[in-house]
């Protein structure tokens, strides 16, 4: 009778990514020495194997002998990141040798120190520590950044006169804080904020310990009236400006009548 030869050990590899030997098709396993076999399921995931050693081999056939073994080291798992959403900041503090995911894990960036979250609103972010030579990927953390509440609907005023620096913004609170546009943003104090220049400004509630600051509302504060430069009537005399005060007397002995009329500065309203 002849013996057959063994087939030669399968050429499997880990993913320590993934936590997946592959192939597995067709081969059997042991976990415990030898001592008994299983199919490898497909995929065959030994997340949960972690430090033990695993055995496969082609298995035995009506024909052929069991195949020769390889032996996979499982290592252990790379630690569970200890990280947390910091909602003043938008940020959360994964250091640089973390991944995170915002698709539930179907494909990784690497994560920076630390990872901006300003614009990942309304979305589970998966963080974990990738596999490498030695580990396993870490288990998963899950970090939900919540969507930005609604804008605030405040009020305001313009500027008076041109130059005074007098608008305002009114129907404040004080969870809200404000800006010009684009620069730093300063916590409001009370129901109305004054002494503001023309511009354009931004407010917003603030963030809290469970809540991301709001979406922004933006407010137009516009320039005064300018005051007249003086000087002559007509337009050869003093400066030119954008509006002109006039003083009109009306004398009411047997009541005169004014009728419409364009004046120059300095010029008199005359009456019918």
């Amino acid at each position: 009778m002849t013996v057959p030869e063994r087939r030669p050990a399968p050429d499997v590899t880990l993913d320590t990514d993934t936590g997946i030997i592959s192939p597995s098709t067709g081969l059997e396993y042991s976990d415990d020495g030898g001592e008994t076999w299983k199919p490898c399921p497909d995929p065959f995931d030994v997340s949960d194997m972690a430090g033990e050693d695993i055995i496969i081999r082609e298995p035995a056939t009506g024909t052929d002998l069991p195949g020769e073994e390889v032996t996979i080291h499982i290592p252990e798992k790379n630690p569970t990141p200890d990280v947390a959403l910091d909602y003043g900041n938008e940020t959360i503090n994964t250091t640089d040798d973390m991944e995170y995911s915002t698709d539930g894990g179907e494909t990784w960036q690497p994560a920076t120190e630390p990872l901006d979250v300003s614009d990942m609103t309304d979305k589970d972010i998966v963080i974990r520590v990738p596999g490498d030579d030695d580990h396993l990927a870490s288990d998963e953390q899950v970090i939900h950044v919540p969507a930005r509440p609604a804008a605030p609907a405040v009020g305001h005023t313009d500027e008076t006169r041109y130059g005074r620096e007098d608008g305002s913004l009114t129907g404040t609170t004080t969870d809200m804080e404000y800006r010009v546009s684009g620069g730093s943003w300063t916590k409001i104090t009370g129901t109305s904020v004054t002494g503001l220049a023309p511009g354009t400004y931004e407010v917003r509630y603030s963030a809290t310990d469970s809540s991301l600051a709001s979406l922004t509302q933006t407010v137009v504060i516009e320039e005064g009236r300018r005051s007249s430069g003086g000087g002559g009537g007509g337009s050869s005399g003093g400066g030119s400006s954008s509006s002109s005060d006039y003083t009109v007397r009306f004398d009411s002995n047997g009541g005169s009548k004014v009728n419409s009329q364009t004046v120059d500065r300095n010029s008199t309203v005359k009456g019918a």
